[in-house]
């Protein structure tokens, strides 16, 4: 499955399925760098340090959607006296999804059908097991310029 890789900082879906496929081949031909050059730090409502590790948009097997997935590293939500808790680590990640994955998205013409946010306390690769790792997820999908929570 062909993958677009997309780093650093930059709404809503953009035109129909095919659109969003076809914006995603012409981005995984690109080849971008899967790291930004310096993680500029961004801001969230616990106050935690939070950067991008990475983003990539990735159509879905078998299906004409699109996942838009960012990454995040949040190294306060590691166990231990002052980690942020899951509700706090929750807010922060809805609020990365309106004011970050979505400005990105607009700012790139991507349009995706579900974003995945994620945090992880230390860096991980895609999909790799690390246990050392505190990690939490959320999914999104675009209602109008705003994220929606998914409950799954």
């Amino acid at each position: 499955m062909a993958r677009s890789v997309i780093a650093g900082a930059g709404a809503g879906r953009a035109g129909t399925a095919g659109g969003r496929l076809a914006a995603a081949a012409v981005v995984a031909g690109a080849a971008l760098s899967a790291q930004p050059a310096a993680a500029e730090p961004i801001a969230v409502p616990s106050g935690q340090p939070v950067s991008l590790l990475q983003m990539f948009v990735e159509p879905q097997a078998g299906t004409e959607e699109i996942w838009a997935r960012f990454r995040y590293l949040a190294p306060a939500i590691a166990p231990g006296d002052g980690a942020v808790p899951y509700r706090l680590a929750r807010a922060d990640m809805a609020h990365l999804c309106d004011h970050h994955a979505l400005p990105v998205l607009a700012a790139r013409g991507l349009g995706a059908d579900l974003i995945v946010i994620s945090l992880s306390s230390v860096p991980t690769g895609f999909g790799q097991t690390a246990p050392e790792a505190t990690q939490y997820f959320e999914t999104f999908t675009i209602a109008g310029d705003r994220c929606r929570l998914e409950t799954y």
